[in-house]
């Protein structure tokens, strides 16, 4: 055991290019935006009278205090793209009442409903207008670790509900940019940073444009001439921190500036070399060009557009639909890490052309501020961001187009109880279906992030939230125990989770807690009976007796022997002779088409015992020795090998042999033929390892192989992922048409990709019932420093996704 804890230090290896190429001399169809409607403006200094905002917000108002035709019970309205009009629908429940996302089938239970995004800043805000949605959505941003989250949030009726578990999308990233598309009718996703910010920059930013609807994330389709190295495309390419917002006026979305990160991260053009070298000093490229997005495609209108502003990113843009114009204001072109210029000037953009209202302040200049439309105050609220000497504010200043000019409503003042807090990269929107501006997060002038939530409505603060509220989960630890048992019914049954070894480095305690997982959320249970606090242990579901078997593993008594079942949310003891002999870093699993369990190795305890080379069968509640019974080979001797538990057959990979760690691959074919070996050298052999991340992925029909220890580094921190396909009784047979022979491949996902940190020793099982296909979560591991994490880490479609509540 102490060798395995020494096995030393991963140094972290860089993501490689993804192997994506453009198609060669292919060039965009031509194209133009679709023509305005008429427009119809007030005249320039007057004020409309009335407006149909103010009658609309008047109406919303009234309804939503009960009065009105529903007879006392609120009414939730929305607010259309305009911004002047609007719609009411039925009866809603009021703030904390069982609800559910608007993205999900599934409702959450109240347990869930507590949970918010936790401490962020540079998310990606928007309200999504379509019918079938009204609901604000908050997705990515960085935590002040640094850490940068792929969550999905919707927040309704002053709920927050997490959709990450049902509709995974973008990795992750901060200073990403999102707007609602009316025309196109979803919430758009361009950009953003996928590298933890470096004193404020961005190392490594995105190209890709995504979009957002009641079905789920998807990329949109900018064909295959988007950015790449060594050439040119249509496409914005990778930036972070631009101005987007949608122009209902012209009938399209409006994206102006952007920066560069460090290291653009693109794939190779067709003859165009591979990327540029990252420069010797840090530097960032700033934009200036203007681009319009409709119906799926970016189209660059700098040259038709006049004279724009200049070259800026950290912008503030917001559509005004009383005058039917796009208000940018401030923004930085800092490009070097000494200074910090931000800029003050106003324009508005109208028919397809900037015009430049003011070149200088007040406001002071600034980025990262939040510009949002309020309809039931008929002006856009500047709120924040970081002053031209990087210092947050926390004046708020309101524009109105048809004054062309700008009020102060608060000064940059102390903090007040009353008002959130100075801050700039914070998130705001309007939320039409609760009637209120929505502020949430944003960075504190030390750089930490704030996880607070502020509403704002005729002009009065109020706090939603002091701080962030998240539903129980299990602590960190590695090596813990896990199993899927499903029930009779569709879409019933539920993950379970016991013990592991919670570590601080080299300290380390042995933890007896049992958990749940079901329908994305975690919960504590009770029992009054329990095996001893262990890791190690080995646990699968035995479908056949409707329970979950747990055998061995190592507590404050090393190697445990007893064998225990779950069922019915109470473990129970099972005194069976014969037995297996006391061990742990077993491994046990389901062999599917058999109908029983196969355990085989771990290790037994003390160094002329350890590690083991025995096979046993559980079944009929009862253990049966097979060590010998099968003609052929067997596998050696070892211990903390991946096991596989829900493919059909019994899949061992790798552990710890005698004279180290292994990358063989078996599988256990049945009673009579036993074991079956991959040959050596069939496709690519994934590297030697010891407690790898090892589980069957039905949903893209693969056995994902994650990171582990190699005898040298310990994780690997090797970012690569090696799907198996086993076709396993025709090993010897001749390949097929369309079924390649099994063995193992390097797989790349396509469209960029952001794994989660190396750990070894993480908790893998495969949860049919959450999500529209299943997805299999990856719990707790050991991180390079030796400490056990607590990361829940989503793998579905070839992607990951984190679903750690980190405050």
């Amino acid at each position: 055991m102490g060798m395995l804890l020494l096995l030393g230090v991963a140094a972290l290896l860089l993501l490689p290019p993804l192997a994506e190429h453009a198609r060669a001399g292919l060039q965009p169809p031509a194209r133009t935006l679709p023509t305005p409607a008429p427009r119809s403006l007030p005249a320039q200094g007057l004020s409309p009278s009335p407006s149909a905002s103010e009658q609309f917000a008047k109406a919303a108002a009234s309804l939503g205090t009960g009065a009105g035709p529903a007879g006392g019970v609120p009414v939730g309205c929305r607010v259309n793209p305009d911004g002047v009009s609007g719609s009411c629908g039925a009866p809603v429940a009021s703030a904390g009442q069982p609800g559910r996302s608007p993205y999900s089938s599934i409702t959450p239970g109240p347990t869930a409903q507590r949970a918010t995004p936790g401490a962020l800043f540079g998310a990606s805000m928007a309200y999504d207008a379509a019918g079938s949605v009204n609901a604000v959505i908050l997705f990515g941003g960085a935590r002040t670790s640094g850490y940068l989250s792929s969550q999905t949030w919707s927040f309704v009726d002053g709920v927050w509900y997490n959709d990450t578990p049902y509709y995974p999308g973008p990795e992750a990233r901060w200073g990403a940019a999102m707007t609602y598309d009316a025309a196109d009718g979803y919430l758009l996703l361009m950009g953003g940073c996928i590298s933890p910010p470096t004193a404020g920059f961005c190392p490594l930013s995105a190209s890709e444009t995504w979009s957002l609807s009641a079905t789920g994330w998807s990329p949109v389709d900018v064909p295959s001439w988007r950015a790449c190295a060594g050439g040119s495309s249509p496409g914005p390419g990778p930036l972070y921190d631009v101005a987007l917002s949608y122009d209902a006026a012209d009938g399209y979305v409006v994206l102006f500036g952007g920066a560069y990160g460090f290291v653009v991260r693109l794939p190779p053009c067709a003859g165009g070399g591979p990327p540029p070298p990252p420069p010797p000093v840090p530097t960032i490229t700033v934009q200036g060009n203007t681009w319009a997005f409709s119906g799926g495609s970016w189209l660059n209108i700098s040259s038709s557009t006049g004279s724009q502003p200049s070259p800026r990113y950290g912008a503030q843009e917001a559509y005004d639909p009383i005058a039917g114009v796009v208000i940018l204001f401030g923004g930085t072109n800092r490009t070097e890490m000494s200074t910090y210029p931000a800029t003050s000037d106003t324009w508005e953009f109208v028919g397809g052309n900037w015009k430049q209202l003011s070149s200088q302040g007040p406001p002071d200049g600034r980025r990262g501020g939040q510009l949002v439309y309020d309809p039931l105050q008929t002006e856009l609220l500047l709120i924040g961001g970081a002053l031209s000497e990087g210092v947050p504010g926390s004046d708020i200043y309101a524009f109105s187009s048809v004054r062309q000019g700008w009020r102060l409503i608060r000064p940059d003042t102390p903090p007040v109880p009353t008002a959130p807090d100075a801050r700039y990269s914070a998130m705001a929107t309007f939320d039409g279906f609760d009637q209120y501006l929505l502020l949430y997060g944003g960075q504190t002038a030390s750089g930490s992030a704030f996880g607070d939530l502020w509403k704002e409505k005729t002009g009065n603060w109020t706090e939603l939230s002091a701080g962030p509220s998240f539903p129980a989960v299990p602590q960190a630890r590695w090596e813990a125990a896990s199993a899927f048992l499903g029930g009779s019914l569709p879409g019933s049954g539920s993950g379970l989770l016991f013990g592991g070894q919670q570590c601080l480095a080299a300290r380390c305690l042995p933890l007896g807690d049992t958990w749940q997982f079901s329908r994305g959320v975690w919960s504590p249970v009770t029992v009054t009976h329990a095996p001893s606090a262990r890791y190690g242990a080995a646990m699968a579901a035995y479908p056949a007796g409707g329970y979950i078997v747990l055998f061995g593993g190592c507590g404050i008594l090393c190697p445990l022997g007893d064998t225990w079942k779950f069922s019915n949310g109470q473990w129970t003891q099972l005194h069976l002779y014969p037995s297996p002999s006391a061990r742990y870093f077993a491994s046990l699993s389901l062999d599917a088409a058999d109908g029983f369990l196969i355990l085989f190795g771990g290790c037994l305890g003390g160094h002329q015992l350890c590690p083991a080379s025995d096979t046993w069968v559980f079944d009929v509640g009862r253990w049966i020795n097979a060590t010998g019974g099968f003609p052929g080979p067997t596998p050696a001797a070892r211990f903390g090998a991946g096991y596989d538990s829900s493919s059909g057959y019994a899949v061992l990979y790798g552990g710890m042999g005698v004279a180290g760690p292994l990358n063989d691959t078996w599988w256990f074919e049945n009673l009579t033929a036993g074991w079956v070996q991959l040959p050596a050298g069939s496709n690519v052999q994934p590297i030697p390892s010891v407690f790898p991340t090892f589980a069957y992925d039905p949903l893209d029909q693969l056995f994902l192989l994650w990171s582990g220890c190699n005898g040298v580094f310990c994780p690997t921190g090797v970012p690569f992922e090696y799907p198996f396909n086993g076709t396993f009784p025709n090993i010897n047979a001749p390949p097929q048409p369309g079924h390649p022979p099994p063995g193992w491949s390097l797989w790349f996902p396509t469209g960029f990709w952001f794994p989660p940190p190396p750990t070894y020793g993480g908790t893998p099982f495969w949860d049919p019932n959450d999500g529209p296909e299943g997805y299999l979560l990856i719990v707790g591991g050991r991180a390079v420093s030796g400490a056990s994490t607590n990361y829940s880490e989503q793998f579905v479609g070839g992607a990951w996704n984190d679903l750690t509540p980190w405050t």
